[in-house]
């Protein structure tokens, strides 16, 4: 049976804590085998709320000697893989903002692809979002139309292994019916002539401020964006 990883979280509750700080003494014994039966030179001094007087080993002359010798080392050698409280908690709050920025992240892929959805239902982008928001909507649509077009060339590929037929990729759309309540013509163009991608920076590289709430370079912009081209719709005849 596998042994269970344990998370390496403070404990907040207070009874949990202690119980899991009495079921930790076996560390003691583990420095003793170390010392007797591998000659490795180590002190332990501990601290806790739940004595009077610190736990130390072996011996409070041995624990003087070993940090001793340990100061005249070169700040170098001191400071390598030196644990302390203080780089300890960095690393906490590191680890922290990491997950706050995931979720931030992922909140505003969220909002924008609703945002997305409400365009193609007919509604109109807002005038006020900002610049590094509409880069971002622009992200957002161009992975959707990414994943639609991969989508279409694996169907045509999947089609074309089952029939000898040639099998176009997209087809025109029907003439008539409407398109958000107004009349259409083709819109999709023949095989080979797909709406291409528009190449837009990813959301972590926006220009200027900030983009989910972190710093950006200015240099990553992409500001040459060719525009997809429509097949323009026939005007109705006018009759004099």
């Amino acid at each position: 049976m596998t042994r269970k990883k344990v998370k390496s979280d403070f404990i907040e509750n207070i009874t949990a804590r202690k119980a899991s700080y009495q079921s930790q003494k076996g560390f003691l014994n583990k420095a003793y085998e170390l010392n007797t039966l591998c000659g490795v030179e180590l002190t332990i001094v501990v601290y806790s709320p739940y004595h009077e007087e610190p736990k130390m080993f072996p011996n409070h002359e041995t624990i003087i000697n070993t940090f001793t010798n340990f100061k005249k080392l070169p700040e170098l050698v001191q400071s390598k893989n030196m644990e302390t409280q203080e780089r300890n908690t960095k690393q906490r709050i590191s680890k922290i903002e990491d997950k706050l920025w995931k979720v931030k992240e992922q909140n505003k892929i969220m909002e924008l692809t609703n945002q997305m959805y409400k365009l193609l239902n007919g509604e109109h982008i807002p005038t006020n979002m900002h610049l590094h928001d509409l880069n971002d909507l622009s992200y957002v649509i161009n992975q959707h139309l990414k994943q639609v077009h991969d989508m279409i060339k694996a169907k045509a590929q999947e089609e074309g292994s089952t029939s000898n037929a040639p099998q176009s990729i997209a087809r025109p759309l029907v003439l008539g019916g409407t398109n958000f309540d107004r009349p259409r013509a083709s819109l999709l163009a023949s095989v080979g002539a797909l709406a291409s991608v528009v190449p837009l920076v990813a959301p972590s590289a926006i220009p200027g401020g900030t983009n989910f709430e972190r710093p950006i370079m200015a240099s990553l912009l992409v500001t040459d964006v060719t525009l997809i081209s429509m097949v323009s719709s026939a005007a109705p005849l006018m009759v004099p």
